[in-house]
């Protein structure tokens, strides 16, 4: 599988990011401001039980996307924990993993915040249907150039749904 790009966004007029396929990835001018007129980054927890695969997720979103803060998680019921604690805006999970699926992980997510927009992020495109079914948005490890700004524009979208408009 070849290595997804990490090549940096470019900004243009309005705040817009284009990822290096000349995509638009997010628009900073959607992101809910705070009181002082500053933008709140979108908190993203991503779980997946590979490190390397987290680890990777995260890097790439904070690449290719202004205004994500990601962090990881490789323990499911750990991630459900933080999640419970609060501060997340998104949880992005992988499927396969031991003991619980990511759709699992998900609708437990949302059992505990329903407030936090979720997203299943796996390999297995014949999850797509299943994940809408579940209200989760889906997108598809790909491992091409593009996949990161997709999934980047996925969580902004998701997230934009479920913020109050200030």
């Amino acid at each position: 599988m070849p290595a997804p790009s990490l090549d940096p966004p470019a900004v243009v007029n309005g705040g817009t990011v284009l990822g290096p396929s000349g995509a638009k990835v997010v628009s900073m001018s959607t992101l809910a401001r705070t009181t002082d007129g500053e933008r709140d980054p979108i908190r993203v927890l991503v779980v997946d039980d590979e490190a390397p695969a987290a680890e990777l997720a995260e890097a790439a979103l904070e690449r290719v996307a202004e205004g994500l803060d990601v962090e990881t998680a490789t323990d499911p019921a750990a991630a459900l924990e933080r999640l419970a604690d609060g501060g997340y805006d998104c949880l992005v999970s992988d499927y396969h993993m031991p003991g619980i699926d990511g759709l699992e992980v998900c609708r437990a997510a949302r059992t505990r915040r329903p407030e936090v927009a979720c997203v299943l992020f796996t390999s297995d495109g014949r999850l797509a249907g299943p994940a809408r079914e579940a209200g989760v948005g889906f997108q598809e490890k790909r491992g091409r150039r593009g996949q990161f700004e997709a999934l980047a524009a996925l969580i902004q979208r998701r997230v934009a749904g479920k913020r109050p408009r200030r």
